[in-house]
C-alpha cells in the first residue's frame, strides 16, 4: 500500500486494464499491451511505445494534495481515465 487503501474507481481501472490486457491472447494475438487512447482502455502494439515521449495532464486528473483522483472534473469523459 503506497498512499492508501484501493478505491472503487482504482479496482475498476485495474479490472478493466485486466481485460483489455487479456483480450489479445484470447484470440491469438502477439506483440500487443494493454494502453489508454483518448480516456478509453485498448490494446496496441508494442512498436507503439517507440514513437516517442507520452504525456499524461497529471494535474487534470489528479489532486496531488489529497492524493486522490479529481473524479469532480472528469464529467462527459470515459469513466477510465
Amino acid at each position: 500500500m503506497l498512499s492508501g487503501e484501493a478505491d472503487l474507481l482504482d479496482l475498476m481501472v485495474a479490472a478493466n486494464y485486466a481485460v483489455t490486457a487479456a483480450d489479445p491472447v484470447l484470440k491469438n494475438m502477439s506483440g500487443r499491451l494493454a494502453a489508454l487512447c483518448g480516456g478509453t482502455c485498448t490494446n496496441v502494439p508494442i512498436s507503439d511505445t517507440e514513437t516517442g515521449a507520452k504525456r499524461v495532464a497529471i494535474g487534470e486528473f489528479y489532486d496531488s494534495e489529497e492524493y486522490r483522483p479529481k473524479v469532480r472534473h472528469v464529467a462527459g469523459k470515459s469513466l477510465f481515465l
